[in-house]
């Protein structure tokens, strides 16, 4: 599958800029940031000043859709424009070239619609207008098409924008400016979800929009516009081309609204870059799957088969990747009935010629409603931490030719968590239970951090309170980190505990509460006995939460500090046992947040139950009332046996001991001597004199050098 033309009129497009994406938040109060239109009026096309148009009364943007793709409608995405001013009117330009038409925003009487605002018309009476300033609210304003006598409203029923005799019912607008948003972020150091993807462009790959030059997106590798196999967007012939069957005018009418990159048989990155950030913690966010199967029809063009085992493409924002996950059966099925619905709707073997997979693949992601996307479905995101330079590279990678990844709307939201003022929460695997945050954390914008030593490349136990991407996971334990998750009693071989490989590769992460073995290759982000400091808030108290009296600063003594970015925690941690079955209802397992081992809750991992220390599985023949940490976990057998069973990972090619088992305890329980709290001996007499600063323990008795 290749490119295909565009319009000639579509240089014009090139000069000013192209399609940006914003999303409007009820909290971000855009009207606040409202521009006087006078002052951004574009005077000079070589030096264009861009603005988005805002719908006050909605709290929402203006964008295309609807029939054709060409309608105004609101949404939390909007488009980009200029505005002119000429003879005493306005005139509003969009990035969309119809070389029929133009690109003006302007009132059409549709036969079965009524008057509808289009964003592809002509420069004529009817695209111009006049600006009635709102009394007392800045730089608001409602907009009079002074032709008809008309004023621009949405109307809630129809979906799409249009017009009304009465100045009292129409809605209130204001322009936002590109510089606004980054203004937005300067103000907003709080932990939040403001949005800020109006710093990109042409995010929603809307019809009419090429970009030979790359002067949108960029590309790298084997992506090569006109030669490679990816596209962006309807063919721009649909609807416009004649034959002797017809035009395929309904097509476009049906589906000139849908859109999305797709990538087949090539490798490379597409991606955008931002510079101006300020420092802190962002979300890439999209709409994106991977099709391996990879054979929905085509007549011409690509036909080859193209299929993949396992998805080859991510999500990446500057070094942190996110696997895109590949559809299941049951989706894939679905997908191709679509793409069957959209080829079987073109009637001439002219036009199907020109079928892209991108457009059935963008309504299978966001839906059937064209006023009205669904921008919830096949999520992929990644948080990444911008720093002092303020530069982000984002966008879609694809390693190998092998199937066909999908991309829509891709979101850039910045989290307002800064580099010099970062709030998290976190979990101390050597504090009591009173150390245990009691706070819930909704946002996905906190840091959340782990104290604990793990011994690099060596399997460790592992339950955490939180759900964690595979580019969360990577981006704190390693991009050789493994991680397996405890299933059960083998079936094949009964003496044999069960672990199987999450598949992080494809898109699969750790969750909450659960029972893992963790293999870490990565240093901690402060090192042994480095005292690490945060600043932690009760999200309860809104916005008196980051009054300097309220935010707490909280101190982990023992370092081994992991950093995790973007998490969220709405159930809060417990400070209590925290347990679960495998599914055969052969194994249980347990485990605490914090170390359990103190005067007001003496505990221990029970004899006969399984457990890990400093890299090694031991099958304890008495209790072990000293050792276990928090985030490590005991086994135990629902009926136990006395033979000793062997721990074991099934990766798909057999099963491999990952440890030999002990029947004894660790090496904590030695009375003789001096250990770190995590089992290391030190020293082999009971003298703490020269060893450096930290916690130790001598005959069960924890002991702090300062």
């Amino acid at each position: 599958m290749k490119h295909f033309s565009t319009f000639v009129s579509m240089f014009l497009l090139l000069l000013m800029g192209g399609v940006q994406t914003a999303t409007a938040q009820d909290d971000s109060d855009w009207e606040r940031y409202a521009q006087d239109p006078d002052e951004v009026v574009t005077t000079n096309s070589s030096n264009p000043k861009y603005v988005y148009l805002y719908n006050v009364t909605k709290k929402q943007f203006l964008n295309a859709g609807g029939e054709f793709g060409m309608q105004g409608i609101l949404n939390p995405r909007g488009i980009r424009m200029t505005l002119e001013s000429r003879w005493g009117y306005y005139y509003l330009k969009g990035p969309i070239v119809n070389s029929a038409q133009g690109s003006y925003l302007a009132m059409e009487d549709d036969i079965s619609l009524g008057n509808v605002i289009y964003i592809d018309r002509a420069q004529d009476n009817k695209a111009r207008f006049t600006i009635e300033t709102i009394r007392g609210g800045g730089n608001t304003f409602r907009i009079h098409n002074t032709r008809n006598g008309a004023y621009w409203t949405y109307d809630t029923s129809k979906h799409y924008v249009t017009v009304t005799s009465n100045g009292n019912n129409a809605d209130v607008w204001c322009l936002i400016s590109i510089n606004d948003y980054k203004t937005l972020t300067q103000n907003k150091a709080q932990v939040g979800n403001y949005n800020v993807s109006g710093l990109l462009y042409n995010t929603r790959f809307i019809r009419n929009v090429s970009d030979p030059q790359n002067l949108f997106w960029h590309t790298s590798g084997n992506l090569v516009y006109n030669k490679s196999d990816y596209c962006t967007a309807i063919n721009p012939d649909f609807g416009t081309i004649s034959s002797d069957d017809g035009n395929n005018d309904s097509y476009a009418r049906a589906y000139g609204s849908y859109g999305c990159l797709e990538i087949g048989r090539a490798t490379g990155e597409f991606y955008q870059e931002v510079d101006g950030l300020r420092s802190g913690l962002y979300k890439v966010s999209a709409q994106a799957f991977f099709d391996g199967k990879d054979s929905a029809p085509y007549d011409k063009g690509y036909i080859e088969s193209n299929t993949a085992n396992a998805t080859n493409a991510y999500i990446f924002a500057n070094d942190n990747r996110e696997p895109i996950p590949m559809l299941t059966d049951d989706e894939y099925n679905e997908f191709k009935g679509v793409v069957s619905t959209h080829y079987d709707m073109i009637d001439n073997d002219v036009c199907r010629d020109l079928f892209r997979r991108n457009v059935p693949a963008s309504q299978f992601m966001t839906g059937n409603d064209t006023y009205n996307p669904n921008e919830e479905r096949f999520v992929v995101e990644v948080s990444v931490l911008v720093g002092t330079d303020g530069k982000l590279r984002l966008g879609v990678g694809k390693s190998a030719e092998g199937g066909r990844v999908y991309m829509d709307n891709m979101t850039l939201t910045y989290m307002g968590n800064t580099i010099d003022d970062q709030f998290g929460f976190g979990v101390d695997a050597y504090g009591t239970y009173s150390d245990v945050d009691k706070y819930k954390y909704s946002s996905d914008g906190y840091m959340f951090y782990l104290s604990r030593k793990f011994v690099e490349g060596v399997w460790s136990s592992l339950t955490l309170p939180v759900d964690l991407s595979a580019s969360q996971l990577y981006e704190a334990f390693g991009e050789n980190m493994e991680l397996v998750k405890l299933t059960g009693l083998n079936k094949q071989n009964l003496q044999q505990i069960l672990f199987e490989p999450v598949n992080l590769s494809g898109g699969e992460g750790l969750k909450a509460g659960q029972c893992y073995l963790v293999k870490v290759t990565k240093e901690p982000v402060c090192l042994e006995y480095e005292e690490f400091k945060f600043k932690r808030i009760n999200e309860e108290l809104d916005d008196e939460a980051y009054l300097e009296t309220n935010v707490d600063e909280v101190s982990y003594k023992c370092g081994n500090v992991y950093q995790f970015l973007g998490v969220k925690c709405p159930g809060g941690i417990s400070n209590g046992k925290v347990s679960g079955e495998t599914g055969d209802h052969a194994l249980t397992w347990t485990a605490y947040y914090y170390h359990p081992n103190d005067i007001e809750r003496p505990y221990a991992a029970p004899e006969g139950s399984y457990v890990m220390s400093g890299g090694n599985m031991y099958h304890l023949s008495s209790d072990w009332s000293n050792g276990l940490i928090g985030t490590a976990w005991y086994i135990e057998e629902t009926n136990p046996t006395p033979e000793t069973k062997t721990l074991v990972i099934d990766n798909g090619n057999g099963t491999t001991d990952i440890n030999g088992i002990v029947t004894e305890t660790p090496a904590e329980k030695v009375a003789e001597g001096v250990y770190t709290i995590n089992g290391q001996k030190v020293a082999s007499d009971k003298s703490l004199n020269d060893l450096p600063k930290g916690i130790y323990i001598v005959n069960g008795k924890k002991y702090i050098v300062r």
